[in-house]
Order: structure tokens, then sequence, then C-alpha cells
């Protein structure tokens, strides 16, 4: 990937709209995953990832400080992480009833430097949930997910926790809401439109962190929208999506599923 132009918001949850900053960003990644199914519903996988990046403020003004971490420098950097998930939705792409759990625990370590070395965990949670019929569900999602640096490493900016309309928090420009620590929650009622189209309502909030002593109520940021989902029981087509929050209004147009989580360098997408 080479990005001319990315958006960065120093300040993690304080962070104004006013405040974006633009930066350059040139990145290779290859990733490895190797997966078992365990026992029932149970499934563990390994990823292993190598990353290069170099990163540097944009000519557009204004450009993301120098002084950021991981700015106006390179890292090349392996990384491992270990996953455990419940699978008991009756469907991937159009679930009405079940259970998904996930939880990791990434370790990145740069290579050709000792800049960069930090750990991360998340786990993630969400329940479908069948209400007067089968084709009307419910959907209730919390996640969280937490990265802390190591012995005197740093964590580059591009690869902080991420919240904006490509990660969960839909009202919001990409790169919004950027720190250490992510919390999120979302509530979804799809409906059938006719055959293979979905309708949705949908109302997210979240919140980034520096420590968990930082989270508070009055910290939430909301979104809220609706949509239309074309997807069947086999494949997933893609989805039109409107948001509106603090910042304004968003129209999203998706060839993916929701909540797939993204690297925090991909929010240049």
């Amino acid at each position: 990937m080479n990005f001319d132009e990315s958006h960065f918001f120093p300040g993690g949850n304080r962070a104004r709209e006013q405040d974006e900053t633009n930066f350059e960003l040139k990145q290779l990644a290859w990733d490895l995953k190797l997966g078992r199914k365990l026992v029932g519903d149970f499934s563990a996988a390994l990823t292993g990832r190598l990353l290069i990046a170099d990163a540097k403020p944009s000519s557009r003004l204004p450009a993301t400080p120098a002084s950021i971490a991981g700015n106006n420098s390179s890292m090349t950097a392996l990384a491992v992480e270990p996953s455990l998930s419940y699978d008991s939705r009756d469907n991937p792409f159009r679930p009405t009833r079940g259970w998904f759990a996930e939880g990791a625990f990434t370790y990145t370590d740069q290579v050709d430097r000792n800049q960069f070395r930090y750990l991360g965990y998340r786990v993630e949670v969400q329940r479908y949930i069948p209400v007067f019929h089968d084709d009307r569900v419910l959907l209730l999602r919390g996640y969280v997910a937490k990265q802390d640096s190591l012995d005197g490493g740093s964590i580059p900016f591009y690869e902080l926790n991420l919240l904006d309309l490509n990660n969960g928090l839909r009202g919001f420009d990409r790169g919004r809401w950027q720190d250490e620590g992510a919390l999120l929650f979302n509530a979804e009622w799809r409906f059938p439109v006719w055959q293979d189209v979905q309708g949705d309502i949908f109302l997210d909030e979240g919140q980034v962190f520096n420590n968990y002593k930082d989270i508070g109520l009055k910290q939430f940021r909301y979104s809220a929208g609706a949509g239309l989902r074309f997807v069947t029981n086999r494949k997933f087509g893609f989805r039109i999506q409107v948001a509106a929050s603090e910042d304004g209004v968003l129209t999203l147009i998706r060839g993916d599923l929701e909540f797939i989580r993204r690297r925090a360098a991909m929010l240049g997408f």
C-alpha cells in the first residue's frame, strides 16, 4: 500500500475534528494464518505477520508532526498472534441466531532496530437474537482492545487501535479516533426487505483511551444510522449505509461484512 494522504488526529479521545493532520505511508505486509477446529464450536489459530512500513509527514498541510512515534521513520517487524474463537452462528454471512466470541494476543517486535516493541490483546463478543421471526435479528456486539509498549520500545502511531467508519464507529471519518486502547459497543436491528436484501438500523458507541482509568461514560462517542445489506446465505454482496455523528453525516458503500477487524494501517482505504 502506498498512501500519499492518510489522516491522524492527535489527542486520542480528546481530538477535535479540526485537529486532523496528514501523513504518507508506504507499507508491505505478509500474513500467514494456520487454524484448527478443536471441539464443538471452538477453534484455534496462529497468525504470523511480516510488516515493512515507512511513514513521513504528508506534503498536504497540516502535516502529522514528525515527533509522533513512528512518523518520519521506517520499520521492519515480525508479529505473532495466537487466537481462540467460539462460533455457534447458524450462518457466517446472514446469521439469525447464535454467538461469536474471539480472544487474541499479539506480540510485535522490530527486527531492524530496537525502536518499536509492543504487546496487544483484544476480546470480541457478538450475540444474534431472533425477534418475532427468524428473519428479524437483533445483533449486540462488544469489543475491547489494548496495546502496551515493551522494554522501552514504542508503538508506531499507524498501528494504534482505531475507531472510525471502517472500524465499528460508522459516523466518523477514517482515522478519527486512535489510541493504545479502544472500547466499542454496537447494536443493530436487521430485517428483510426483499429476497436477498436486508435493511438495518444501528447504534454505535465507543471511545479510545490510553489507560483503563481514562474510560468514562461521558467519553463515549456515538453514531447512528440505517442502510441496506445485499447478502445471501452463501455469500456477501455489498452494503450501503448512512451514519450520523457529532462530526456530520457519512455514506458508506462497502463490499465487506461489518465488524471485520482491520489493522490501523488500513485506514487509507
